[in-house]
């Protein structure tokens, strides 16, 4: 339950399966599962409609995609130097 809360439903059923407790894994499902599929069916289609939108209007998604991760890379980075941490090629701290 605690895991849940903070981690979310997928790290509470990977937790639950490695410990091989079944019935904790059941009643994680039986809890949240419909919560968790109306939330995923409609963020997955509110997403689908939004890059079809885009498609349809003629925008590069893929590029719009590689900047939309790479902006938070460099923040990442900047705020890493910031606090005197060190970064490697690809965003990895070292």
């Amino acid at each position: 339950e605690e895991t849940t809360q903070k981690h979310g439903l997928e790290a509470s059923l990977f937790q639950s399966l490695q410990s091989q407790d079944g019935e904790s894994a059941k009643s994680l499902l039986a809890k949240y599962v419909i919560a968790y599929l109306a939330t995923s069916i409609q963020l997955a289609i509110l997403s689908f409609t939004l890059c079809y939108v885009l498609v349809n209007r003629g925008v590069d998604v893929g590029a719009l995609l590689s900047l939309i991760r790479f902006t938070p890379l460099v923040l990442l980075t900047v705020v890493a130097k910031l606090t005197g941490k060190e970064v490697k090629e690809g965003g990895e701290r070292e």
